[in-house]
């Protein structure tokens, strides 16, 4: 049976896994808990091990002391976080010492400026990669396509480097041929970087989309995808999106799924 500092040391790895993706220097968050504190250290995706922090139990899950590691002094300091506070939230805790010992976290934000050029070029590199290069043409489409007035373009950064793209648009009847749906908000377009797959980019993305969805008067999100992409299904799933139960048969020969979820 497990103990009860056992399952606090399980909840407090699960909230910090979900929140180190937004670090892509990140590749693996370790976990130690021992005697009431818990030791965060980064395995670096150069290879290197970086101590972060030290957090202390104080009993209330959304409030731990905080000391930051310092290289000069190769020892654990109690730091003051942003908020003014010296505890915090595991998740506020990782983001400050993170951002100290490793600069900007990704960020999802509304296309601007040269945004749009990038979200092309990351569109277009996630096709190559997967074997489907776009012909000028198509490119050409894309373009237009990001610059309509009602798009809804959003990036996933880290600074000024633009690592992912998702594209929304009012949903219309009759599967998009049809009159505007103006409570439907549809999803066309999430792509990712291929240096940066599987870094929950997307899901990133699609969270952000549903916030801005919600302050544009969308009620509702939906989305198509390919019966045999187990990826993006699983994608959508955990972003909160359900199988409508419809399908459909475009001229490509694979059926699309139907997922649909509330915009927040």
């Amino acid at each position: 049976m497990a103990t009860q500092n056992t399952v606090k040391a399980q909840v407090l790895r699960q909230r910090l896994a979900e929140r180190a993706w937004r670090w892509p220097p990140i590749t693996e968050l370790t976990v130690r808990y021992r005697a009431g504190f818990a030791y965060l250290d980064a395995l670096l995706d150069n290879g290197d091990e970086l101590p972060l922090c030290r957090l202390r139990d104080t009993g209330d899950p959304d409030r731990w002391g905080f000391a930051l590691y310092t290289d000069n002094t190769g020892r654990y300091e109690d730091t003051i976080l942003p908020t003014g506070h010296p505890v915090g939230t595991p998740e506020e805790t990782l983001d400050w010492s993170c951002g100290l010992h490793l600069g900007a976290p990704v960020t999802a934000h509304l296309a601007r400026g040269e945004d749009l050029a990038a979200a092309v070029d990351i569109w277009r590199q996630a096709n190559t990669a997967r074997g489907r290069p776009p012909t000028e043409q198509r490119i050409a489409r894309v373009k237009d396509k990001l610059a309509e007035p009602d798009a809804l373009v959003l990036v996933a950064s880290v600074g000024d480097e633009v690592l992912g793209m998702a594209l929304a648009e009012p949903g219309r009847d009759q599967d998009g041929h049809g009159a505007r749906l103006e409570e439907l908000c549809h999803i066309s377009m999430v792509f990712v970087h291929p240096d940066h797959w599987g870094r929950r980019l997307g899901l990133l993305l699609l969270e952000s989309i549903s916030g801005h969805a919600n302050k544009h008067g969308y009620a509702h999100l939906q989305v198509w995808t390919g019966e045999s992409n187990d990826r993006a299904q699983h994608l959508y799933r955990r972003a909160g999106f359900t199988p409508s139960g419809r399908t459909l048969l475009p001229d490509s020969g694979e059926p699309v799924l139907h997922f649909v979820r509330p915009a927040s």
